[in-house]
């Protein structure tokens, strides 16, 4: 049978499994064009605001103890909205790939959920109130790494910028990765953009402008993933050949070959995916990676399959070893490198994480009295699939400002009018002398 990626109808995804055979990958997901993802709750390490370390370990949240007194039948509502929530929330990151399909791009995106996810868990332990069940309920479900060095293939790191001079409440506890930085001078950002940059296989460069004088705090991820497939293409026999994009013009593009290779294949009626597994680590506790290519049996847009991705049951089809069966298949993949980089405000409110952009909400008020709300949340990646295997890497940077007074500035078009307030409480101001004013 042959395989060919030759189409638009591209869909990329890294997985883990875990390390004891496990054959669901559901909870495991880890990456694709437009993913990367995560869960796994952490624990925090307290540090006192009054003693702040230039550290760089990731902060651990704690688990909540459930209540042993809650009735049966209390649980077992809980336990199926439970199920139910958490069906709704493997399928975040499809979500966040369709917003982000939606936005202008130049036919190709990469994206890393476990990148953001990360930077987000980390912003969510500075939180309180609102902003803290919004950042929870989005993270819920999310594959979240305990540690840094997830195995030799994944690593990332997390790191908690303050500015120096920000007022801190004398009663609140830091995570262990949280360093000062005057963010009122350019060495700020170059400090900044040399940890991602050394955290990424320099991969990712200027993750943050030059200014970052109005900054108050700045929480980075920043990750690496390097994996040689299990059985490598030969660069012989990698040739141009066409590939069908969205408008359905063709051009020629590298094609990787694979023949008569045995892999892991999936199919219902109107898609199918093929399993690349990466070679195995030699740490048996660490996840297994593999590769896995969604398209459409027929020609289908990547908004057919992420339409596809968000319809009952599909996603958990996908990520289900038990789905796949063993195939000997003629494999063609088109070797390509893909950048990108976002603004994921908007995609964010989209889903639900709100308060944390309002400066009225007080999301940081347990933090500092600073009345702070984030102004950016950014992100770039990077993606390089060759007949080796696959090269990764992604940095998020979430952004607070101070809020700032509001000014009304009159410096464009306007209209403006003299106007009588009778004396009859209940009537409308009446004009009595309007001007339009285009220019001046």
């Amino acid at each position: 049978m042959n395989y060919r990626v030759a189409t638009f109808t591209v869909a990329i995804l890294f997985l883990a499994t875990g390390g004891c055979g496990s054959e669901d990958l559901q909870e495991d997901l880890q990456a694709s064009t437009v993913s990367t993802e995560t869960s796994v709750p952490v624990t925090e390490t307290p540090t006192t605001a009054g003693n702040i370390e230039q550290g760089n370990s990731m902060a651990e949240e704690p688990q909540q103890a459930e209540s042993e007194t809650m009735k049966d039948v209390t649980s077992q509502q809980e336990q199926e909205t439970a199920v139910s929530d958490s069906v709704e929330r493997r399928n975040s990151w499809v979500a966040m790939a369709t917003q982000l399909w939606k936005q202008p791009h130049d036919g190709k995106l990469a994206f890393s959920p476990l990148s953001l996810n990360l930077a987000l868990q980390h912003t969510k332990l500075l939180t309180t109130g609102n902003a803290e069940g919004q950042l929870n309920e989005f993270l819920a479900g999310a594959y979240l790494p305990k540690t840094e060095a997830v195995s030799n293939l994944l690593s990332q790191v997390n790191r908690i910028y303050l500015a120096q001079d920000l007022k801190l409440n004398s009663d609140f506890s830091l995570p262990e990765s949280t360093a000062l930085l005057d963010f009122g001078t350019s060495e700020a950002a170059k400090q900044i953009n040399a940890w991602v940059e050394e955290n990424t296989n320099g991969k990712i460069k200027d993750l943050v402008s030059e200014d970052l004088s109005q900054v108050r705090l700045l929480v980075a991820n920043a990750l690496h993933f390097q994996g040689s497939w299990a059985t490598e293409f030969n660069p012989e026999n990698t040739g141009a050949q066409p590939f069908i994009d969205e408008k359905g013009d063709s051009s020629d593009v590298p094609m990787m070959q694979l023949s008569d290779h045995e892999a892991n294949y999936f199919a219902d009626q109107k898609v199918e995916a093929l399993l690349l597994p990466f070679a195995p680590t030699e740490d048996e506790s660490s996840p297994a990676f593999h590769f896995l290519v969604l398209k459409g049996k027929e020609r289908l847009m990547v908004s057919d399959l992420l339409a596809w991705l968000e319809e009952d049951s599909h996603l958990s089809k996908l990520t289900s070893l038990s789905s796949y069966q063993s195939k000997t298949l003629d494999i063609s993949l088109p070797k390509h490198q893909i950048r990108s980089q976002f603004e994921l405000i908007a995609p964010l409110q989209a889903l639900g994480v709100e308060d944390i952009f309002q400066p009225s909400a007080g999301s940081f008020s347990a933090l500092t009295s600073e009345q702070l709300a984030v102004s950016q949340v950014l992100q770039k990646t990077f993606l390089d699939i060759s007949e080796k295997g696959v090269e990764a890497a992604a940095a998020t940077a979430v952004l607070a400002t101070r809020s700032m007074k509001e000014a009304f500035q009159v410096d464009g078009p306007f209209i403006a009018m003299v106007v009588a307030q009778p004396k009859d409480a209940e009537s409308d101001l009446q004009p009595v002398m309007l001007e339009l004013v285009g220019k001046l």
